[in-house]
């Protein structure tokens, strides 16, 4: 007689649904969360959509709801390291005990999902991951919480909360295979999770991605607030991408705070724990981490640098999946760049299409555009090389084009 297999653990079982990767639908979500007995409306939420800005914005977002007093959580994606990094609590991440707990509620409803809509196929990780994470943030008794959409809107598994309070952080091309040629089009998928009567806070964007925004508010009820760059000040982050993220998440939560005081922003600008957005370690030379991985990205990185390091030239360590067109890419870092140093990012988990592009192809691209570049493989020598360079013209390091990338390195620095 055949033993039977030992049964995995929660934990395995998580893990084992990493290849099945980001699947667009709410048609698994919402019965997943009907029958955890909707935990994700045990709270308020504020509900942050957009292109570049949406982990910042939801980080600061609930740092200011905890400097007004109030018991705040807080649902990011993707992690630099951990999982328990996207579901905070009072600033601080859950803990693997608390993810544990999560994940053990979630994964016999996901059997029972799964066996009553067998056409439906299996609900994905981030699926799986969101339902924790919300039946996480109900056990933790949050009064409120920042909830990141994970990509796009109207088909993401976070477009299942109520939420009061909807922000559009910018617009870009990026993941245009799920949400879109254009921006408009991009607009229209980020725009669908806005709630009828409540509030639609949006950043700068281009004009008719703004006129789409204003005609949707329009039609269904809901109050616009627009916020741009307040300026640098003691109560606002260095560099203008940051100020204005800074600046939505506060008239993201206003409803729910009040107007906050100076004191009360900058407790909450030192609790927020933003990682790997204008990461500044060291200072000889200053390593500056960021995770920007589009082109408006990079280009906005590009022109918070001077409030940050000068005018420093940069020795660029750059890593980009496999997915990605690197031209496009790297072609914001031109003028500020003395040498770049092209390494594989590491994979992202979860996903066997979205690899790291090989260092000779970062590598020939960034030549196409008339950079110095070197390809170095391993990130950890990528870094060592750009740090020496560095040193050398007096400039500054900046690593980018990859979430995975600044966690493999920034995990290295003092």
């Amino acid at each position: 007689m055949t033993e039977a297999a030992p049964e995995r653990s929660t934990g395995e079982w998580f893990d084992s649904l990493a290849e099945v990767g980001w699947r667009p639908g709410l048609e698994r979500m919402g019965p997943l969360m009907e029958l955890l007995g909707s935990p994700q409306d045990r709270y308020r939420t504020v509900h942050v959509v957009g292109t570049n800005g949406k982990t910042s914005t939801t980080l600061y977002g609930a740092a200011l709801l905890g400097a007004a007093g109030m018991s705040a959580g807080s649902h990011t994606s993707p992690h630099l390291t951990d999982w328990t990094e996207r579901i905070r609590v009072s600033g601080e991440p859950i803990g693997a005990a608390a993810w544990g707990a999560a994940l053990e509620k979630v994964r016999p409803v996901v059997d029972q999902v799964e066996a009553r809509m067998p056409d439906h196929g299996s609900l994905s990780q981030f699926e799986v991951a969101t339902a924790a994470g919300f039946v996480a943030l109900a056990d933790a008794g949050v009064e409120a919480a920042m909830i990141e959409a994970g990509m796009g809107g109207r088909l993401d598994s976070t477009n299942v909360i109520s939420s009061e309070t909807t922000v559009l952080t910018s617009i870009g091309l990026d993941h245009t295979e799920w949400l879109g040629e254009t921006e408009l089009e991009i607009a229209g998928e980020k725009l669908a999770v806005l709630r009828p009567d409540t509030r639609l806070v949006v950043g700068p964007l281009r004009e008719e991605v703004r006129d789409l925004a204003v005609r949707t508010a329009a039609d269904r009820g809901c109050e616009l607030v627009e916020v741009g760059d307040p300026g640098p000040g003691p109560a606002a982050p260095e560099g203008q991408y940051a100020r204005i993220d800074f600046a939505l998440a506060l008239a993201a939560t206003e409803p729910l705070t009040g107007p906050m005081d100076e004191a009360s922003r900058r407790l909450a600008l030192d609790r927020a724990g933003v990682r790997g957005r204008l990461e500044v370690t060291g200072s000889d030379p200053p390593v500056v981490f960021d995770v920007a991985h589009n082109r408006d990205g990079i280009r906005a990185v590009v022109e918070a640098l001077g409030e940050v390091i000068g005018d420093r030239q940069l020795a660029v360590v750059f890593g980009c999946l496999s997915d990605r067109d690197p031209v496009q890419l790297l072609e914001p870092l031109v003028t500020r760049t003395a040498a770049l140093f092209a390494c594989q990012a590491p994979d992202l988990v979860g996903s066997r299409a979205r690899t790291g592009l090989p260092a000779e192809a970062i590598a020939a691209a960034a030549r196409e555009l008339g950079m110095e570049a070197e390809p170095l493989p391993e990130p950890v020598d990528a870094l060592a090389a750009a740090v020496s360079a560095a040193a050398a013209f007096d400039g500054a390091v900046l690593v980018c084009g990859s979430h995975g990338l600044v966690a493999s390195l920034s995990a290295l620095q003092p």
